[in-house]
């Protein structure tokens, strides 16, 4: 069974050619190869469920809502960070929006949580349309895309966000004085991954933001390093 890590083994091409390498190991692009090999596409949506259960509390922590929204993770995996937002308020209706192949996974982790009652899982792709929310959630989600898919999504979003509403991006944010530490090497792990994927400075996240008819109003660090990048209707 092949890894998306597999990609890593050829960084030096990627490094020199400015492409990823996802094709030159699955003979595709990575989420066309996951969306065709559903064995493989849920393996990787448990890791990346189990990796923001490591971030979700820190998160949270920084995280101001109301308690009575509808909040859409989107691209969301199994639902693990609307699961712990919901955790925390019980009136709060979660949903997560994702590929069908996930349902599954995402229904049993929510009534695990004894959360199902106020939980919806939407199959669909947020490359094409967004439901409507008060809030949505999109961690680790723009990094794996270029700028202009990037905005297709963000203007999906601003679509479908209620009247007051918001749009929280949670992803490693660059600082552009410094070179060391995980955001640089996320960096080139998108660079090898995800053509045009990549971990993005304030001033880039403000320029997709704009494009798509937000407003970047904040960036929130957290205690994980994953900031919480805050963008309202413009």
């Amino acid at each position: 069974m092949t890894s998306h890590w597999q990609p890593w083994g050829l960084l030096p091409d990627a490094v020199r050619t400015g492409r990823a390498q996802s094709e030159a190991v699955f003979g595709e692009d990575l989420f066309t190869h996951f969306a065709a090999h559903e064995q493989e596409g849920t393996r990787f949506a448990a890791a990346m469920s189990a990796m923001t259960r490591g971030v979700a509390d820190d998160l949270a922590d920084v995280i101001t809502l109301r308690g009575d929204e509808t909040v859409m993770d989107v691209g969301g995996a199994a639902g693990a960070f609307v699961q712990t937002l919901m955790a925390r308020h019980p009136a709060l209706r979660g949903a997560v929006l994702e590929l069908p192949h996930l349902a599954k996974a995402a229904e049993e982790s929510t009534a695990a949580a004894g959360l199902s009652e106020r939980f919806t899982f939407v199959a669909g792709d947020f490359l094409d349309v967004v439901p409507p929310a008060d809030v949505y959630l999109l961690k680790y989600v723009l990094h794996d895309w270029d700028d202009e898919t990037a905005v297709r999504i963000l203007r999906n979003c601003r679509a479908g966000l209620r009247p007051g509403g918001r749009v929280l991006v949670t992803e490693l944010v660059i600082d552009p004085e410094e070179s060391r530490g995980l955001p640089p090497l996320m960096d080139l792990n998108m660079l090898t991954l995800s053509n045009g994927g990549r971990e993005r400075e304030r001033a880039e996240f403000a320029e997709l933001f704009e494009a798509a008819g937000l407003r970047l109003v904040g960036v929130t660090p957290s205690a994980s390093l994953v900031s919480v990048v805050e963008g309202v209707a413009a």
